[in-house]
């Protein structure tokens, strides 16, 4: 749908009202500027902010300015690129030192529940009667049976299965298993 040629001519005209606005706002301003600019530096700082102003006319106001704004003494150039460095850098240490403290006691905990699994007893429970020998110092041989569900059997830290046995005469002998004899305790 065309526009007729009266909204044509009230658009063009509203387009030439707000650009005469427009030059005549960046005028004021520029006048008010070459007005501000005439002034002494103390009393240009009263006006930095000043309301009639555009906002690049603000930034030439400012930049006037900065010649008559007081010097730094302490200005060391140099030294500011390594500090920035050394800052960076002691934050990457730090960093890093959190991380190792985070990691390295996770690890170690890890580490120590694998060994306390490994030497934690792990009952069993015998299928089936077994019949083994057992060897004296003394050079002579002993023959023993553990009876099927009677005997609890251990685990040992390199995975061989393990009883200890209270022989006939007091001692204690660890005396290794079949794996195929044994069930896990109910």
């Amino acid at each position: 749908m065309a526009r007729g040629p009266v909204v044509d001519r009230q658009v063009a005209q509203a387009r030439r009202d707000a650009d005469a606005r427009a030059a005549h706002n960046r005028a004021a301003s520029a006048a008010r500027l070459a007005t501000l600019l005439r002034l002494p530096p103390t009393e240009r700082f009263a006006h930095l902010d000043d309301a009639d102003l555009r906002p690049e006319h603000r930034t030439v106001l400012r930049r006037s300015l900065r010649p008559h704004l007081p010097r730094s003494r302490s200005r060391l150039p140099r030294l500011w690129p390594r500090r920035a460095r050394l800052r960076v850098w002691t934050s990457r240490l730090l960093t890093s030192l959190l991380a190792f403290e985070i990691s390295v006691p996770a690890a170690l905990a890890l580490a120590w529940a694998i060994m306390a699994w490994h030497n934690t007893a792990h009952w069993m429970v015998l299928t089936r009667a077994v019949q083994f020998d057992v060897g004296r110092a003394n050079g002579a041989s002993e023959s023993y049976t553990a009876g099927p569900g009677k005997t609890i059997v251990r685990y040992g830290w390199d995975g061989v299965p393990r009883t200890t046995l209270d022989l006939r005469d007091g001692t204690r002998v660890a005396v290794v298993l079949s794996s195929a004899d044994l069930r896990p305790l109910p």
